[in-house]
């Protein structure tokens, strides 16, 4: 029986249509400009525009909010997008994100100006905005896009209301030739989850004129199918919309889809698809736009339903309040629950349906949002017969010193954890050694980690390297990890050459891991049925940490980080630099999420003591204050905040070379304990006692950086190096104050090198390359040591127009170039702060 529409409910329906956006106090908008080939509005959180200038951001999941339409208002004069999404008089996502900052949500916000525009018109907007939002997450994509480029970089689409035609249409063109869409993308597909919100996936019965409203109505009067408009063209498309929907979800309604779970019951990785989750409201309380009832298979009647019906696709009914199917429709976006399950969908990378959402007691709150596991790090430690040398002229040997680093990591990070983070290890040297031998790999850091540091004293060099070996059990260790962990690392750290099959070399303009002719096999044979590529389909970074000089070996570790978007740590003097960089490997490990550097500093005991002060600003939850010392010396420590002592108020973990200091804030004391001000460590020791003190925070508003942006720069070749500092979104520039410390070689390492005689090498192990043995006689001589020093220079960074800070030279000798860079400055709603940062890159010969 064909369903009947009466003229009373046809009314509802299209004022419905007219009022899906029209709730909300009247507000204001940031104007767009547009300069060809741009031609999306897209407003950033502070409502900025986002342009192909705007400075790029990593390590945050990029979300586009995707406006429903008020046909009524063909301009935009009433901000529909900010009434979705923005809404401050209810429940609305952005105050939600807000509340909710673990989430780590880049927040993107597409405004359609122009409201008579027709569907597929907005979808080449929604098309232009994805591509910008790659560009600035990942600077190495173009804009405007370029045939055949894809990108590691996922974006989520969160839509509403006709939102949501738009974006399945755009989706759809990424895969189908669609007339005045940009052509398909083979094998490209940016969107990890697609979040419709009260869709009329199937059309909406509406009284209303506009291109897009005949698109709505597939193109047909809804009583007497009277085809809309012969003689008015609709965007792209046939006069009126003809048959717009029905093409729209004809094969499929959900294009480039994933399964949401695979054959074992495990929830699929967002390289596999779009994941499709559709939100509506149940049929207690209908919507304007239908629910899971199927709709009239009548032509002119074959709406409403907002089901998705693709066998892919997830569908959640919700209880919405509302007095009649418009007002229904006009909550959907500001309900609690819908809120949650949708927010959880996009940073968790799977179905939100099991997810129950723990609602505030009151329902006009925002609600919070369980955060996905958060970082999972595999250390793959190099433990060859070099590894005995020493790592300076009457230092530690290079073992002891990457035991102690490698405890100082495990110790701080366990200060700042998560109950999801996990850690796992394994050594290499000849052969692969999996810690433990059987069973995860990977165990929660409460426990794993202590059960790392317990188990470092039983390891000692000798052998061979067997780099490659090491490296793919880690990616296998973390490939087992679940597909919602925002940060999957391998911490890779090696004092030289591989020598030992499976190796990393370059398989065409790829890096892999594979056998080498020649070489002695470990017992780790290669992936099968193909070796392992190392790049950012991965899906996980590989920072490495190592010590060495050559640009052979310090230049694989670099291509090995870049090339899976990772960072590398290079050093020749791992006395000095080994547990900075690991302390700053554990900001890395975890950027994106709230652990920042404030300071890194090294100094020695005066005879009444030390002080080294820290400005902290508002917003902190957490403060971590560590010092280090050489083992066999000792020292302590006491703390005081704007010279009150507070040390009572936190709690210690302490070793044999370090004492940390961990305070929850606000913390409660003789009177409230704040972060806001300064921080003294006051140290206590022995005279001339070398340490090394830092300072971390955990929360706070700040988001800094520093890189050379030049990826394999070369001998005379310009090299950038760029600072970026934000607070709360906004870029920091005139108020901030950014000094380097610039470390460069003095001479080619090559040339200090080619002088050592033959005859005084020591092969600490087999296969060892001459530069290698040079280098580990350096070590052990002063005077020879002291030619391997780097040159140091100041400099003071000016700010640009575009929020940078940023410097230009041109390298003369090749070699290791380390920027240690400090960020100091003042905002006035959070008070003084100051950020440390590390930038490295390697400098190789000119072509």
């Amino acid at each position: 029986m064909q369903q009947q529409v009466s003229p009373g409910r046809l009314a509802v329906a299209f004022v419905g249509l007219l009022v899906w956006a029209a709730v909300g106090s009247a507000q204001t908008s940031t104007p767009c400009t547009f300069t060809a080939p741009l031609r999306a509005c897209v407003h950033l959180h502070d409502d900025s525009q986002l342009l192909p200038t705007t400075p790029p951001l990593s390590g945050r999941l990029p979300v586009l909010f995707v406006h429903g339409h008020n046909p009524d208002h063909a301009n935009d004069a009433d901000f529909n997008y900010q009434k979705n999404w923005q809404d401050t008089t209810r429940v609305s996502f952005k105050p939600t994100l807000e509340l909710n900052p673990a989430l780590d949500i880049e927040d993107y916000y597409i405004r359609f100006e122009d409201q008579s525009h027709s569907i597929s018109e907005d979808a080449t907007d929604i098309s232009d905005a994805i591509d910008l939002i790659l560009h600035r997450h990942d600077p190495s994509y173009a804009y405007p896009h370029v045939s055949g480029q894809t990108s590691h970089v996922k974006v989520v689409i969160v839509a509403y209301s006709k939102g949501t035609l738009s974006a399945r249409l755009y989706l759809k063109s990424l895969v189908t030739n669609i007339v005045g869409m940009p052509p398909p993308r083979p094998g490209f597909n940016p969107v990890s989850e697609f979040i419709a919100i009260s869709p009329p996936n199937h059309g909406i019965v509406s009284l209303g004129t506009t291109c897009a409203a005949q698109e709505l109505m597939n193109g047909r009067t809804a009583f007497v199918c009277n085809v809309f408009g012969l003689a008015q063209p609709c965007g792209s498309f046939p006069a009126g919309g003809l048959d717009f929907i029905t093409n729209l979800n004809t094969p499929d309604e959900a294009p480039g889809s994933r399964v949401p779970t695979n054959s074992s019951g495990a929830p699929t990785p967002p390289t596999q698809g779009t994941l499709f989750v559709t939100i509506f409201a149940d049929a207690s309380n209908p919507d304007l736009v239908g629910g899971a009832s199927p709709p009239n298979p009548n032509p002119c009647m074959n709406r409403p339903m907002a089901a998705n019906q693709s066998p892919n696709a997830v569908n959640i009914q919700l209880p919405i309040a509302g007095a009649n199917s418009a007002e229904v429709h006009g909550n959907t976006p500001h309900t609690p629950l819908v809120i949650c399950k949708a927010l959880f969908a996009a940073v968790h990378h799977r179905s939100p349906v099991a997810e129950d959402c723990s609602l505030p007691t009151n329902a006009t709150d925002p609600p919070v949002i369980p955060p996905p596991a958060r970082a999972a790090a595999m250390l793959s430690l190099d433990f060859s017969g070099s590894m005995s040398a020493l790592t300076e002229p009457n230092g530690p040997t290079r073992a002891l010193a990457l035991k102690d680093a490698v405890e100082l990591f495990v110790q701080l990070w366990t200060a700042v954890s998560v109950a999801s983070d996990r850690i796992g290890v394994n050594y290499f040297s000849t052969n692969v050694t999996r810690v433990p031998p059987t069973g995860d790999e990977l165990s929660p850091l409460s426990t794993g980690g202590q059960a790392i540091i317990t188990d470092l004293p039983n390891h000692s060099p000798g052998g061979l390297t067997a780099m490659g070996g090491g490296l793919q059990r880690a990616i296998e260790a973390l490939n087992g990890v679940a597909a919602d962990t925002s940060i999957r690392r391998v911490i890779l750290f090696t004092d030289g050459m591989q020598n030992v099959n499976p190796m990393v070399q370059t398989a065409g303009n790829h890096l892999v891991i594979d056998n080498q002719t020649g070489r002695p096999n470990s017992n780790v044979p290669p992936a099968s049925p193909t070796p392992i590529v190392l790049d950012t389909s991965l899906g996980i970074a590989v920072d490495t940490i190592g010590i060495g000089a050559s640009p052979a070996f310090v230049g694989l570790l670099q291509d090995i980080s870049a090339d899976t978007g990772g960072r590398s740590w290079p050093t020749s003097d791992p006395a000095f630099d080994l547990r900075r960089f690991f302390v700053e490997e554990l900001i890395n490990a975890l950027k994106g999420f709230s652990p920042q550097l404030v300071a890194y500093r090294r100094g020695a005991v005066a005879a009444n003591g030390s002080t080294e002060a820290f400005a902290i600003e508002d917003g902190v939850r957490k403060l971590v204050l560590k010092l280090s010392w050489r083992r066999g010396d000792a020292l302590d420590f006491s703390v005081a905040k704007d010279g009150v002592d507070v040390t009572s108020a936190g709690h210690f973990i302490q070793g044999g070379f370090y004492k940390i200091f961990v305070i929850d804030l606000p913390a409660k004391g003789a009177r409230p304990i704040t972060a806001r001000g300064n921080w003294q460590l006051r140290i206590k020791g022995k005279a001339t006692t070398g340490y090394e003190a830092a300072a971390i925070v955990d929360g706070g508003r700040m988001r800094y950086d520093a890189i050379f942006e030049v990826r394999r720069p070369r001998v005379g070749d310009p090299l950038d190096l760029v600072v970026r500092v934000t607070a709360g979104g906004r870029p920091i520039d005139r108020s901030a104050r950014v000094t380097v410390t610039l470390m460069r070689p003095a001479t080619a390492v090559n040339d200090i090198l080619a002088k050592i005689p033959r005859k005084e090498l020591t092969a600490f192990e087999p296969g060892m390359t001459l530069a290698e043995q040079r280098l580990l006689v350096l070590a052990q001589d002063p005077k020879r040591w002291a030619a391997l020093k780097p040159r140091q220079q100041k400099l003071e960074l000016r700010p640009n127009d575009k929020g940078e800070f940023r410097t230009r030279f041109r390298p003369r000798v090749p070699g290791i170039y380390t920027a240690f860079v400090s960020i100091e400055g003042e905002v006035d709603k959070i008070g003084k702060f100051s950020r440390a940062v590390t930038a490295i890159t390697v400098v190789r010969t000119a072509k």
